[in-house]
């Protein structure tokens, strides 16, 4: 089965974040726009079989299950809803993980 991708507007808003880290902050154009490119590649991978990733430890937060898929130092967070793969949120892993309310809801 191939599952549709939706992302969240605070999933879109951290993408935009941790280019613009790279890319301004990080003084590093390249490294940046390369980091976009896998992360379009990471996510486009969830389409097939994205039960592959193990359980986040946001999950608790929800009646759903949320997962993780590590991406160089980040965790994308997403949801399983039917045939959509509905990415929440992505996150340094080193931090912290998010509680209730910084996971997010509806958009």
């Amino acid at each position: 089965m191939t599952f549709r991708i939706q992302t969240a507007a605070q999933a879109e808003a951290d993408v935009a974040e941790i280019h613009d880290w790279i890319d301004l902050v990080q003084a590093r154009p390249l490294e940046a726009a390369r980091w976009l490119a896998d992360f379009v590649r990471a996510a486009e991978s969830l389409r097939q079989f994205p039960e592959r990733c193990p359980l986040a430890p946001e999950s608790r937060y929800l009646d759903a299950e949320v997962r993780q898929l590590l991406f160089h130092r980040h965790r994308i967070l997403f949801v399983i809803e039917g045939h959509v793969i509905r990415l929440l949120r992505v996150r340094h892993a080193s931090r912290m993980p998010l509680d209730e309310a910084e996971l997010g809801g509806e958009d």
